[in-house]
This record gives structure tokens, sequence and C-alpha cells, in this order.
């Protein structure tokens, strides 16, 4: 940084003195000297430029640079020409050409730079705040109990590079501050995958007590003949959970879950239709003189059961809806 620095600094103050109007050179001299000694300050404005540019090699506004350079370089090259053809007036206003647009290339490295600080600036700070989420993460994962001993000393060790970054990037010094930012940038991201690996951790755990504990239920409640499949993906990913693939655990429970709720739906659905069917069934033989209050109480008990059977299913309590909906096929066994 300080060898691209100092470049620079020679080509600004290279190309600042020549400012000069062509009509002063001419007269401080012959124009063949003055066009000889503009030629040789070309070559060394150039060779200055050409050092600045290559040490940004990559840089997609320094490759544009570079570009213009090649033009000032092809200029210089016609200025030499035009020495050793004795046309000392062409190769001086050659020459001028080919300095002013290395003038112009100089005040958009000095604009770049600037940019380069800005930016520096701007990483610092959005590391910070990146710094501080993180610690908050790892405060939050402490007090529910994770095991987050280790990430203590390497947030401090983050802390202070984004410290330095910081003094850096106030000194100017854009090029040490970005090379700070990137090495947080670095240790943060293997402290979110610590962190991380906490959180999946234990997130393993209560995905393998919900699974448990749902098997346990449906076992309790009799229902293994009504739930087979998703008691087989649900033992399927107790087995991913054990070998550690939580997405693949997950998705088995997901399918098992989607395809109970989607059974329960449907055999709500069909209840549904029975009352209406048995309903209809029990008004007409009431309007033919018959007593049907007990059927009527009996139906009534199947419409509460169906939509209490209906709040556990969008609750998600499908076992608890599966016993509701088993409770008023029952009844409506006795009606038929």
């Amino acid at each position: 940084m300080i060898a691209v620095k100092a470049a620079a600094i020679i080509t600004l103050i290279l190309l600042a003195a020549l400012t000069i109007p062509q009509l002063t050179l001419t007269e401080a001299g012959g124009v063949k000297s003055t066009a000889y000694a503009l030629n040789q300050i070309l070559e060394r404005a150039i060779k200055n430029v050409q050092t600045v540019l290559n040490e940004e090699e990559g840089n997609k506004a320094y490759e544009a640079l570079k570009i213009r350079l090649k033009e000032a370089e092809g200029l210089a090259e016609r200025a030499r020409k035009a020495l050793n053809e004795g046309t000392y007036q062409d190769a001086l206003n050659t020459s001028l050409k080919a300095l002013n647009i290395l003038k112009s290339i100089a005040a958009e490295i000095k604009e770049s730079e600037e940019e380069q600080r800005v930016a520096a600036s701007h990483s610092t700070l959005r590391m910070g705040v990146l710094l501080s989420s993180i610690k908050k993460l790892t405060d939050s994962a402490a007090a529910k109990g994770y095991n987050v001993s280790n990430l203590g000393e390497k947030l401090e060790v983050v802390s202070k590079l984004v410290e330095e970054a910081s003094s850096l990037s106030a000194r100017g010094d854009a090029l040490d501050a970005g090379r700070r930012v990137a090495e947080a940038k670095s240790m943060l991201s293997h402290l979110m995958n610590s962190l991380n690996q906490a959180y999946a951790k234990e997130k393993r755990k209560l995905v393998e007590e919900y699974v448990n504990k749902t098997l346990d239920r449906i076992s309790a409640e009799g229902l293994r003949g009504r739930f087979k499949e998703q008691i087989e993906k649900l033992n399927s990913s107790r087995h991913q959970l054990q070998t550690g693939n939580l997405a693949a655990a997950m998705k088995q429970i997901n399918e098992a879950m989607k395809q109970m709720k989607k059974n329960l739906s449907e055999e709500v659905k069909k209840v549904g239709e029975e009352i209406q069917k048995i309903r209809k069934q029990l008004d007409d033989i009431k309007a033919r003189g018959v007593n049907v209050e007990r059927e009527e109480r009996m139906l009534l008990e199947v419409s509460k059961l169906v939509e209490q059977a209906t709040a556990l299913l969008e609750k998600g309590d499908y076992i608890a809806a599966r016993v509701k909906i088993s409770e008023a096929e029952d009844v409506l066994q006795r009606l038929r």
C-alpha cells in the first residue's frame, strides 16, 4: 500500500508540473530541447501510472483506466517517432496530449482511493453491527443452556480486529482496514458455523423427543393400525436423527404429518356427510310421527365430536383429532 501511494503521489506531482501552456514551454528554450525534455517526463509519468494500476490487478475501475493508459502509451510512441524524424513540434503536441490523458487518469486514481476509504469505513461499520448481533445470539444461546463457552475468546479476537479496522479506516489506510475486515468476516463465519452446530445439536434433541412422544401417543391411543405409513416414516426419521441427518429427518416427519392431516381431513368430511345423511333420514321418520329424540341426541353428540376433531386438526394435534373421529364413528355405528 505504501509503494502504491508513493507512486501515485509522484505521478500527481509530475503531472501538476505539466499544466504549463505550450507557448511557455516553447519559449523556455528551442522546440527541439523542449520536446525532448517533455518526452522524458512523459516516459517517467507513464511508468509511475503503470505501477499504480498494476497494483490493482482485477479491479474493474482500474482496468478501465488501463485502456486509457494504452492510449497515452500509443501517443508517447508517436512522440518518440516524431523526435526521431525531427518533427519536434508534432512530438511536443503529441506528448502534451498523452500527458493530459495521464493527468485525468491520476485524478481518477485519487478519487478511487477516496472511494476505497469510504468503502472500508462502511465495511467496518457493517462488521461492527454483525459482531454485535452474533454476540447477542451467543448470549441468548448460553441463556438457553447451549454450550457456547468456546466462542467467547474468538469473539474477543474479532472485536479487536474490528477496532483495528476502524482505526485504520479513520487514518485513511483502506487496504489494511480491508484486510482486518476480511479476517474478521472469516472468523465470524466460523463462529456462526459453531453457533449453528450448537443450535443444531439442541434441535436434533428436541425433534427426537417430539418423534418419540408422537409414537408413544399413537401406541397409547391404540391407533397403530390407523397410522401405519406415518409410523414407518417417523421410525425412519429416528434413524436419520441418529446418523446426524437432521434435514432428512425433518423431511420424513413433515411428510408423515402432511399425510396424517390429509387423511384426517378426508375422514372428517366423510363423517360430516354421514351426519347429513342420517339427519335427513331422521327428519323423514319424524314426519311420520315416530319419536326420534334419542337418535337426535346421539346425532348432536356426533356433530360436537366432529367440531372438536376439526378444532384439534387445525391446531395440529392429529392424534387427539383421530380419537374424536373414532368416538364419532362409534356413535354413528349405533345410529345406522
